[in-house]
Parts: structure tokens; sequence; C-alpha cells
């Protein structure tokens, strides 16, 4: 019979060994996602075309992150931006069911007495490396370690207490009352935001012989379905395109779990078989799970869709403007977060541009009305400015690697410069607008021609420094930064043109004289804002 104190300390040692077991997780997921979570996030908005390659991808992923939640929470940010259909993400649910059972079945293995030896390898590799792709490469091997010391701190806690009345009453309670045992699962799983730290603790009483496949199942099956709490806590606060990803998570899950503790004695009896150690054995049980909802639903993933579609109806759009991309729950994975901020500056550049169109369309008409609308506009801008600039400003406070610093110091430089030429629309062209709305005057035929022609030079500039902000392309940024600078001469040109018009006396020359020059002035104004979006791509910020 053990003592109070030893007693204390195994549970110390326990709940420590849980601790740094999901610290481990958490870093694993975090080192894997700066390796390669944008990419993963590319791929997973263009490979979604068939349901083999839905489910390949799924399984990819969620192996390449090592947990199916940071998987579920980037479908439901990306279904949230538009960016991806239901009926595609179905085949990813289910293939990333599958990839996260990889996890469990390394975890099965006894290398947890490895862990010195993984700790010292990744510390090595974050200490020695100058490629930060190997940093995380030696931050993933670090971060294994500390789960697989995790575990070991579990088993060598959990030892002492088996000879106390308690434990094996508590493990004999839950043999007896699987329901019992499902919802303590499920609440583990909720709790400690992973179903892989679950199903470590079930390897762990395994490992020490505890706990056997069979009453390990029913926690199996609450795990799974606790699970799909870390998307419906993702998809709250988005709309209804992320909730329906977590709603067909969970009945995936759910119809899953119902087949397996139907039929109990069929799947237990296929895990013995297939292995001979009981951590060995839930972890295949583990892996069956996920494998019956793929045969179960792979071939009905347009149904699927269509069920979820119906019961979770869209949502009503409101009628007062504001950001449509900027997902609050994708603020724990900076890669989808900075993506999100991205489309959102597109909608506010898109607005941008318009007003660039239009101002020149109302000075040209006379129209009064549509220079009503420009300037409305300006205020849908600065919303969109100082929602993006703090949307961001609350990425700052997760973990961010060095290229999603600068990332987002970019991102914050663009939305500002995109705010600056709304300003120089409204404010300043629109002046001359309604001066011109006021007073009658006219430009002469070959000042308008060269305004014009001028307004359609940095018109165009803009559209390209619109399409380089999605693909980073630096030799644009360049060529963009470049033209400005001929721009600005041009500007002198064209003023020089102007002035040797009033010495030849050209009619309305002089009576737009001071309207001319400024209007050129202004559009110069947007010319060197639209490269300052090219310096911000370029890094330069």
């Amino acid at each position: 019979m053990t003592t109070e104190t030893s007693i204390t300390l195994s549970i110390f040692e326990i709940l420590g060994g849980v601790a740094l077991f999901l610290y481990g997780i958490k870093k694993v997921t975090k080192s894997l996602e700066d390796f390669a979570g944008a990419s993963l996030r590319l791929v997973v908005k263009r490979l979604t075309k068939s349901r083999l390659r839905g489910l390949l991808l799924g399984l990819v992923v969620a192996l390449s992150l090592q947990s199916s939640g940071a998987v579920m929470l980037m479908l439901v940010a990306l279904s949230n931006n538009g960016l991806l259909l239901l009926v595609n993400a179905t085949s990813i649910i289910l293939g990333a069911g599958v990839g996260s059972t990889l996890t469990v079945q390394l975890l099965a293995f006894r290398i947890h007495e490895w862990a010195p030896a993984m700790l010292l390898v990744g510390f090595i590799l974050m200490r020695i490396s100058t490629s930060g792709r190997l940093k995380d490469v030696g931050g993933a091997i670090f971060s294994f370690g500390l789960v697989f010391l995790g575990m070991n701190l579990v088993t060598t806690g959990t030892a002492p207490l088996v000879g106390e009345a308690f434990f094996p009453a508590a493990i004999d309670f839950f043999s007896k009352t699987p329901f019992f045992a499902a919802v303590l699962g499920a609440l583990m799983t909720l709790v400690f935001q992973s179903s892989a730290a679950t199903l470590g603790l079930l390897l762990t009483l395994g490992f020490s012989g505890l706990i056997d496949v069979r009453m390990a199942l029913p926690f199996i099956v609450g795990a799974n379905i606790g699970s799909c709490g870390i998307a419906f806590i993702g998809a709250v606060g988005g709309d209804s395109r992320g909730m329906r990803i977590a709603w067909a998570e969970l009945i995936v899950r759910f119809v899953a779990g119902f087949i397996m503790l139907s039929f109990p004695d069929f799947f237990v009896n296929i895990a013995i078989i297939l292995a001979d150690s009981p951590a060995r054995e839930i972890a295949h049980l583990h892996t069956m799970y996920a494998l019956i909802a793929v045969v179960v639903f792979m071939p009905f993933t347009k149904l699927l869709a269509r069920f979820v579609e119906k019961i979770i109806h869209s949502g009503k759009s409101g009628t007062e403007f504001g950001p449509i991309y900027l997902d609050t729950n994708a603020l724990s994975n900076p890669p989808i977060a900075l993506g999100s901020a991205a489309r959102e500056i597109l909608r506010q550049g898109d607005i941008v541009l318009s007003m660039v169109d239009d101002i020149f369309i109302a000075l040209k008409k006379f129209d009064g009305e549509l220079l009503k609308k420009i300037i409305d506009r300006d205020d849908k801008v600065d919303t969109e400015q100082e929602s993006i600039t703090d949307y961001l400003t609350c990425l700052s406070e997760s973990e961010l690697s060095a290229v999603e610093s600068r990332t987002e110091m970019e991102l914050i430089t663009i939305a500002l410069e995109l705010e600056h030429i709304a300003d120089v629309v409204s404010k300043n062209i629109s002046r001359h607008v309604v001066k011109r709305l006021d007073e009658g005057y006219y430009f002469s035929k070959e000042g308008l021609g060269e305004i014009e022609d001028f307004h359609a030079r940095i018109r165009n500039l803009l559209r390209k420094a619109l399409d380089i902000i999605p693909l980073r392309d630096k030799n644009m940024a360049r060529w963009i930064i470049d033209e400005t600078k001929d721009i600005v001469s041009q500007q002198r040109r064209l003023n020089q043109s102007h002035i040797e018009r009033l010495h030849a006396g050209v009619k309305y020359s002089a009576e737009t004289s001071a309207i001319h020059i400024d209007l050129l002035s202004d559009l110069t104004r947007i010319a060197v804002h639209i490269s300052s979006i090219a310096y911000a791509i370029l890094g330069k910020v």
C-alpha cells in the first residue's frame, strides 16, 4: 500500500505528464504548420475536384499537421471565406479522420523510451540550423519528444496507483457502464481539444496493462464524437457554411460510432487478431473507426452535403456594410488568417478601383448623383481598412513565424495605402468635380484627352497592383515602381503641355487651368500610393 504522499506525487506526475503531452501535441502541430501550413491551404483549395482526391488530401493534411482538429478548423475557415464547398469538404473530413489515426498508431509503438533522444536531436537542429524550414523540422522532432516524455510520465505515475482500491474500482465501473465511459471520453477530448490526447492516455493505460481493447472501445467512440466540438467552437461566430462543416463531421463520427457500438465483438476481435498488445489493439480499433466512416459515407458525400444544407439553412445577410472574409475563428491558424485578410483586402481594392473608375465618369459627364455614391464608398473603404488592421493586430497576439510577421505588416500597409487612394478620390478629386458642377467649366479637347489617357494609365496601374497581392509577384511589383517613376515624369510633361496651350490661347484652357494642374497632381499621388503597395509586396515596409 502506498502512502498518502506518494499517491499525491503520482497524481501530480500523471497530471504533469498530461500537460506535457498536450503542450507537445500543440507544438508539433504549430511546427508542421510553419513548415507546410500555407502550402497545404493552397492545396486544399485546389485539389478537391474528386472524392478520392479529397479523401487522400484529408489524410495527407491530417498526417502533416498531426491533428484532425487543425484540419477541421482549416476547413471551417476556408468554407466561411467561400473558398471551399461543403460537397468537396466531406471527403476531406473522411480522409482527415483516417490521417489522424496514424498519429495514434505511432504513439502505440513503445518508443516513448526514446523521448530524451528525440528532444536532443530536435534541440540540436533548432540551434544549429540556419534554414527556417529545417528549424521547423527540428521543432517538430523536439515536440514529439515532449509528447512521448509526457506519455512516459503518465505510465510511471499510474504504476504506484494500481494497488490502490479506488483505481481498479474506477476501471471496473467504466467497464460495466460503457455509456459513461463514452461520455467521459468525449468530455476529456473537449477539455484537451485533442482526441489524440485522450487516445494517448488510453494507450498509456494499455501499456500498463490496466485496460484492454474491449474496455477502451466506448472511450474511443466518445473521443471521436467529442473531437467534433473543436469544429463547432471554430464555427461559432462565422456563417452557416462553417457550421455545416462541423455538423457534417458530427454526423459522420456519430454514425461510425453507432455502428461500432452495435457490433462490438466483431470489431474487437479483428483488433485482437491484428495485434499482440493492448496498446496496439486500441490503436487498430481507433483506425477501424475512421475506416467505417469512409466505407459508409464515401459513396454518398453529395447526399450528405445536401442533407446538411437542408438542416442548416443559410444565414440572412444584413444590410449594414462590413467585412465578410475576416473569420475571427481562424486567428489561431496564421496562414489561413493571413489569407482571409488578403481576400478582404482584394474586396477593399475592388471598391477603391470602382471609385477611381467612376470619378472620371462623374467629372466628364457632370454626374452629381454618381459623385455622391463615390463619396459614400469612401466610408466603406475606411471600414475595411479599420477592420483589416484590427484583425491583423489580433493575429499578432498569436505565435507568428518571421515570414508570417512580415506578411502581416505588408497587408496592414496595403490596406492603409488603399484607404489613402480612396481619400484622394473622395476628398481631393471630388472637389474638382463639385467645382465643375457648380461653375460649369469645360476642358479643352486636348486637355481632356490628356487627362483621360493619364487617368487610364493610373487605373491600369492600380488593377495590376491588386492582381499581385495574392500572387506576391515581385517582378511585377518592380515594374509598378518603375512605371510610377515614369508617371511622375509624364505629369511634368503634361503640365508643360498645358502651359503651352495657355500661351497659345486655346479655348477653355485658362478657365480650367487650376483644376487641370491639380487633377494631374492628384492622379500622380494615387500612383505614388500604388507604388507603396508594390514596395510592401517586396517587403520594404
